[in-house]
């Protein structure tokens, strides 16, 4: 073998950098990335907080109202602790009768149409209520509680077929939102 000084070593050349590859990846998955972002939406559901009153006259006025509605939304696993089936219970001061009480459909789904004529039907007594409480079950699904929502603040298109005029007219706006037993 050679010493060290004498050995030859190949000097390794440097290779370059090889992007055309990258380049065409990128030119194919910008416009689909664009593409899906523009199919995208994003809605959003705007809950103000309640007014807290401030002066003796404000705290008057409240309690002189007296007013209130009350959206109970039952679902099948708190069932017994309600004393009821899974649905819709809808208080209001506004009932003489009490309590109305709206069960699940055929299809084993919240009758949010019947929520919404009930709605407007209270809403046809109290013009200028705005306000209403949606109490719901630990279980009740996210899907259900945004369509409760939806037949709570206006009119679903649904109850709107026969008169076309109902269609877009608001409810009860501002929704107060808790949960059974918290």
């Amino acid at each position: 073998m050679r010493p060290p000084s004498q050995r030859s070593y190949r000097r390794k050349q440097e290779q370059e950098l090889e992007l055309t590859p990258m380049m065409s990846l990128f030119v194919g998955l910008v416009p689909f990335l664009l593409t899906l972002a523009v199919f995208t939406k994003v809605t959003l559901i705007s809950l103000p907080l309640p007014k807290v009153a401030q002066t003796e006259q404000e705290i008057r006025k409240v309690e002189k109202e007296k007013f209130y509605l009350r959206v109970y939304i039952i679902d099948r696993k708190t069932k017994n602790q309600v004393r009821g089936r899974p649905g819709f219970v809808v208080d209001s001061n506004a009932f003489r009768k009490g309590p109305k009480f709206l069960p699940l459909t055929k299809e084993k789904s919240y009758d949010t149409t019947g929520l919404n004529a009930v709605m407007l039907e209270v809403k046809k007594k109290n013009i200028k209520r705005k306000n209403v409480i949606i109490i719901s079950g630990k279980y009740v699904g996210f899907q259900d509680l945004v369509r409760t929502l939806d037949a709570t603040r206006e009119i679903l298109p649904e109850l709107a077929v026969n008169n076309p005029e109902l269609l877009g007219v608001e409810l009860f706006p501002d929704v107060i939102m808790d949960e059974a037993g918290s």
